[in-house]
């Protein structure tokens, strides 16, 4: 997957969770992390949509954190 584009993906959906990029960024060894989350449930899960499963993963990102 191209990882700009993903970055990008990634970086609307914690806004539209209204978390403020400029205020409390997120590392990139974490972001590392949600990427391979994203491929991997992309890999198991051919036919998921892609704008759903980064939602859910970043959900879940910011709920921990």
């Amino acid at each position: 997957m191209n990882e700009k584009f993903l970055y990008k993906k990634v970086q609307q959906c914690f806004l539209n969770y209204n978390h403020d990029l400029d205020v409390m960024p997120f590392p990139k060894k974490d972001y590392e992390i949600i990427a391979q989350q994203i491929n991997d449930y992309v890999n198991e899960h051919k036919k998921a949509d892609l704008h759903v499963i980064i939602h859910d993963v970043v959900y879940e990102y910011l709920s921990k954190n």
